[in-house]
């Protein structure tokens, strides 16, 4: 009979380093911080970016520079693109980043971390996700939704998901 041992090389970022260590017990978070330094790379400055992405730059601003924006200030610098290149594709961001401001999110930046959102946003950023992709032929269960999220923010839910409804719909309904 052959045992086979995984070995702490292999089991250590298997099981504490490759998940959340909010998730672990006090205990089992304080093991790991003991072999464990978080802070930001000195090289990329915590963008998680290589040097040659950092020095490509559009406008004067390199792809950590948009992404610290606000998308509502995105969405500006965005319509403001008048390559004919980059236009079509800049068009299809902002797109995108209107579906997410429209639901009240528009404070948000694209570099912040999903952790740090709180359970409203999101809830409402998996929404965006899903309501933004091609829902032809699809059929949408939506569990209570409208449960807890501040009365506005409802409304602007209710608004994202008229526009899902077909044409065909009967008014009012």
């Amino acid at each position: 009979m052959t045992l086979t041992f995984e070995g702490i090389v292999d089991r250590f970022p298997r099981t504490d380093l490759k998940r959340d260590l909010s998730s672990l017990s006090e205990r089992g978070r304080a093991n790991v911080e003991r072999f464990v330094t978080l802070g930001d790379c000195a090289a990329c400055e915590g963008t998680r970016l290589n040097p040659t992405a950092l020095a490509t730059t559009i406008g004067g601003h390199s792809i950590a520079d948009w992404s610290r924006m606000e998308v509502i200030e995105l969405i500006k610098r965005l319509e403001a693109i008048e390559d004919p290149v980059a236009t079509p594709i800049a068009d299809g961001v902002r797109i995108a980043l209107g579906r997410i401001d429209a639901i009240g999110l528009g404070h948000l930046s694209l570099d912040r971390a999903t952790i740090s959102l709180s359970g409203g946003e999101a809830q409402r950023l998996k929404t965006v996700r899903h309501l933004g992709g091609s829902l032809i032929g699809m059929t949408l269960i939506f569990d209570e939704p409208s449960t807890g999220p501040h009365p506005r923010d409802v409304e602007r839910l209710n608004a994202l998901l008229r526009v899902l409804r077909p044409s065909t719909a009967v008014p009012g309904r």
